[in-house]
């Protein structure tokens, strides 16, 4: 997607960071940073400054990333179409780096904004085993019991080993719990049968609701295969869609 000098070179890292190259999956981690208006620290070719912005737009078929005007505004004296600038940022509890190039900068309303390539490949270091897909469905769910009843949430992202759920904010449940005899629902009422590793919890936006993002465990083998061959299914459309952008 575009061209980095050899001597344009990340870090070495340690075995836990991943290198991703699959474009769906940079698309999508990308877009969560965007989605969550997420501070993003940038550094200039030769400057040892710290500058930061944020991702505006993830243009896939332009294969171009829309970032805002850099703060301080003393950056944007230095960056210019083929400036080459590293990208670090935090979104949802895992850190990515990637090195791109400006190749064009435009301005809305006095603010500049520049038009930077999409990356062939980012570094990605994130506290879960496994990468998560998001999920649109309705008949997504998990039912969850609590105090002699149970609640059911709705699936924002799932991976083999994980879910992020959306519930109620009058829920009270929070990082750290332990919750057994949980039950995912799938598509055709295909029921995963485990328990759940509360990992994070924070409050949505808008409709007094609580996200929380959890570790599947207590699986048998048989559900697990079934879990295993859903995920599949959605990693391969997530890849046919972004093949046709």
């Amino acid at each position: 997607m575009f061209g980095v000098k050899k001597k344009d070179k990340l870090p070495e890292y340690s075995p836990q960071w991943e290198k991703i190259t699959r474009p769906a999956q940079i698309i999508n981690l990308l877009n969560r940073s965007k989605e969550d208006h997420d501070l993003i620290n940038i550094t200039l070719s030769g400057d040892k400054q710290i500058y930061h912005s944020s991702i505006l737009r993830i243009q896939a078929q332009e294969t171009t990333i829309l970032l805002d005007e850099l703060v301080p505004a003393s950056g944007h004296k230095h960056i210019t179409p083929a400036s080459r600038i590293q990208v670090r940022l935090r979104c949802r509890g895992a850190e990515i780096r990637f090195l791109t190039r400006i190749k064009k900068i435009s301005s809305h309303k006095g603010i500049a904004i520049y038009h930077a390539d999409l990356p062939d490949s980012i570094h990605h270091l994130q506290r879960r085993e496994y990468f998560r897909i998001k999920t649109h469905s309705d008949s997504l769910q998990l039912t969850i019991p609590l105090a002699g009843s149970s609640i059911r949430g709705q699936l924002s992202d799932i991976s083999r080993g994980g879910v992020g759920i959306i519930i109620s904010a009058a829920t009270s449940l929070s990082s750290g719990q332990f919750l057994p005899s949980c039950r995912l629902i799938l598509p055709q009422e295909i029921i995963i049968n485990g328990s759940l590793s509360i990992r994070s919890s924070r409050k949505g936006r808008v409709n007094n609701t609580l996200h929380i993002g959890g570790i599947l465990s207590d699986i048998s083998r048989q559900e697990r295969n079934t879990l295993d061959r859903y995920v599949t299914k959605l990693e391969r459309a997530l890849i046919r869609r972004s093949q046709k952008v």
